[in-house]
């Protein structure tokens, strides 16, 4: 991995949203950092710096600026965005590991989606058309938000920044400057952890406190398994209303537990990492309907996917032992209702379907499997259910699409499943063919 020697980087163009009110001070502690008169605070996390915000008339209390630089976590130092070495982006190592690849859905055009392989991506870098891309759209997404500014259910457009010199592949590199609504905010995914030790459950600390802020009833003091999960199906519900009002306006977000973040004082669920988004104005009812589709799946399988491998699959025991009615803390249907809305029948009884057979499953195959292959098996059954969602949501999410462009959806669900069969056996020859696997 190389990267630019450390110098000053000039810059092209800044630009800051005039709405909020930040100091001058601040500003040029922003452009400082951008441009490395002042060595960013990167984490080792990623490519971005994130800062507090304090003492100013704003509704955010941090400021996250994407695209800076890069921890170097093997020498253990922060180097400026690369303008040279790309990282291959659908190879991950999952825990324990294990080798992940990941292909990436999009929709071609004929409007029908097909897998790819990603891109490499710059190291530390972020490309100045996806820096503006995704100023613009939380601006058009904050413009648009009729209730209170704190509680925005996405990170605040402050800026965005071109450097002058920096390139890869030919494309100009930049910077986006986001506020952070919280100062300790947390991962969704963070919030999927419950694991059983000798004297029983580990409450999440994460849980416990947004259980006693928003979910605990009057008198009650420390919670139980049934209230985490009671808290979950909440969170899963505050999931799915978020990604519903991003999708009245933009598709393709990529959203996993981990590009959500919870707003412990509000109670809501903020996406972010919109760079790469399309405005549903701009595409066929069609295209629409595959990246919701694909949004949705998403976030379907990883709320599965972390029940299952993160402990809390462990208590599901205690429903018979303790005579509780399963069904009142159905996650799918948390998520679902958030989505869809609570009155859609339909949705209801594909979400208590999902639950009963991951229910199912975990106690009948899950539990009786050694630890150490629950990563292998619970993939399968997360592709089982990945590939039957694609098809059952057809009948609910078609609604969605006609209303959004007031027009009906001509793809007929024969049609659908015809796509979608040719969709899972492209995937199969993507796999077979990738050098990579």
């Amino acid at each position: 991995m190389t990267s630019q020697p450390d110098q000053y980087l000039p810059l092209h163009s800044i630009h800051f949203f005039n709405d909020f009110k930040l100091e001058e001070g601040q500003k040029n502690i922003f452009e400082n950092i951008i441009s490395w008169k002042t060595s960013p605070p990167l984490v080792k996390t990623g490519r971005s710096t994130y800062l507090l915000v304090k003492d100013t008339d704003v509704p955010f209390q941090g400021v996250k600026i994407k695209g800076c630089g890069f921890f170097d976590v093997h020498n253990n130092t922060v180097m400026q965005p690369s303008t040279e070495d790309g990282y291959d982006a659908h190879i991950q190592q999952a825990p324990d590991g294990i080798k992940e690849v990941h292909y990436q859905i999009e929709v071609n055009e004929h409007d029908e989606p097909m897998y790819t392989i990603p891109k490499k991506r710059p190291y530390g870098a972020q490309f100045f058309e996806n820096a503006k891309l995704e100023f613009d759209t939380t601006k058009e997404l904050f413009d648009r938000w009729n209730d209170k500014k704190e509680a925005f259910p996405f990170y605040y457009p402050i800026g965005y920044a071109r450097y002058k010199k920096l390139f890869y592949n030919d494309k100009p590199l930049g910077v986006t400057i986001l506020g952070i609504p919280g100062e300790k905010e947390t991962a969704l995914g963070k919030y999927f952890v419950g694991n059983f030790e000798d004297k029983g459950l580990r409450i999440n600390p994460y849980i416990v406190k947004y259980w006693q802020q928003h979910c605990a009833p009057a008198g009650k003091e420390s919670p139980d398994y049934f209230d985490l999960l009671a808290t979950l199906k909440q969170l899963c519900f505050e999931f799915g209303k978020t990604l519903s009002h991003l999708h009245k306006h933009y598709v393709d977000h990529d959203s996993h537990l981990f590009n959500a973040m919870v707003n412990l004082e509000h109670g809501n669920v903020i996406l972010f990492d919109l760079d790469h988004v399309y405005n549903v104005s701009e595409l066929s009812a069609q295209k629409s309907f595959y990246y919701m589709l694909k949004d949705l799946e998403i976030g379907l399988v990883a709320i599965i996917s972390n029940f299952l491998l993160n402990g809390i699959v462990e208590g599901v025991v205690l429903f018979e032992k303790l005579n509780q009615p399963i069904d009142d803390y159905n996650l799918i249907e948390g998520f679902f209702a958030g989505y869809f809305g609570e009155d859609n029948e339909v949705a209801k009884q594909d979400a208590k379907n999902i639950w009963n057979r991951m229910l199912t499953f975990s106690l009948n195959t899950l539990l009786n499997t050694p630890r150490k292959d629950h990563f292998h098996v619970a993939y399968d059954f997360c592709e089982k259910e990945r590939k039957k969602s694609y098809i059952d949501a057809y009948r609910y999410l078609k609604n969605i699409v006609a209303k959004q462009h007031e027009k009906s959806l001509t793809l007929t669900p024969e049609k659908h499943a015809t796509i979608m069969t040719n969709l899972f056996a492209q995937r199969l020859t993507l796999q077979h063919t990738d050098p990579k696997q």
